[in-house]
C-alpha cells in the first residue's frame, strides 16, 4: 500500500512541474553539451554583424525556433558565436606560478648581490619582469572562450515538459 501511494504522488508531482526550456549547445561527436535557460546571461554574435551582445534570455519559443532576448528576438540560425567566460582551469594558477617565479628570482638575485661583490646582472630584472608580463598575458588571453556555430557546432532548442 505504501508503494502505491508513493508511486501515485509522483504520478501527480511530475504532473505539476513547470516546463524545462532552454537553448542548447552541442558538439559533433561529443556528449557534453552546454545549457543556458531563460533568465540566464549569454554572450553572442549575430550573422552579418561584428558586435558582441550580452542580453539575458526571457523565453524560448521551440516551435518557431526562436530565443527572446531583453532587447530582441533571434532565430538560432543567425547566432553565428557564443562566449564563455569561465577561465580555463589552468590559466589563472599558471599566471599566478609565473608571478611567483618572477619573485623568487629577484629575490634570489638581490640576495647574491649581497654576498658576492660583482653588481647585479640585466637578467636580475628582465627575467621577473619577463615572467610577471607572461603571467599577466595568460590570464587576460585566457579569460573567455569563444565558441563559433558551424560544421562542428550548433545550437537547438529543446522543451522537456510533460504533456497531460
Amino acid at each position: 500500500m505504501r508503494y502505491l501511494l508513493l508511486l501515485l504522488f509522483f504520478c501527480l508531482l511530475g504532473s505539476s512541474l513547470s516546463a524545462q526550456k532552454f537553448l542548447q549547445m552541442e558538439r559533433v561527436g561529443s556528449f557534453k553539451v552546454k545549457r543556458y535557460y531563460p533568465g540566464e546571461q549569454v554572450t553572442f554574435k549575430i550573422q552579418g554583424d561584428d558586435s558582441w551582445y550580452t542580453e539575458d534570455i526571457l523565453d524560448v519559443l521551440i516551435e518557431d525556433e526562436i530565443v527572446l532576448f531583453t532587447y530582441r528576438a533571434i532565430r538560432i540560425e543567425n547566432i553565428t558565436h557564443l562566449r564563455s567566460f569561465q577561465r580555463k582551469r589552468w590559466s589563472k594558477p599558471m599566471g599566478q606560478q609565473l608571478y611567483n617565479f618572477g619573485a623568487g628570482w629577484l629575490l634570489f638575485s638581490l640576495g647574491a648581490a649581497i654576498i658576492r661583490e660583482p653588481p647585479l646582472s640585466e637578467s636580475s630584472f628582465t627575467v621577473p619582469l619577463a615572467a610577471g608580463a607572461l603571467g599577466f598575458l595568460v590570464q587576460k588571453i585566457f579569460r573567455h572562450q569563444t565558441y563559433k556555430m558551424g560544421k562542428n557546432r550548433r545550437l537547438r532548442l529543446l522543451d522537456l515538459s510533460f504533456q497531460p
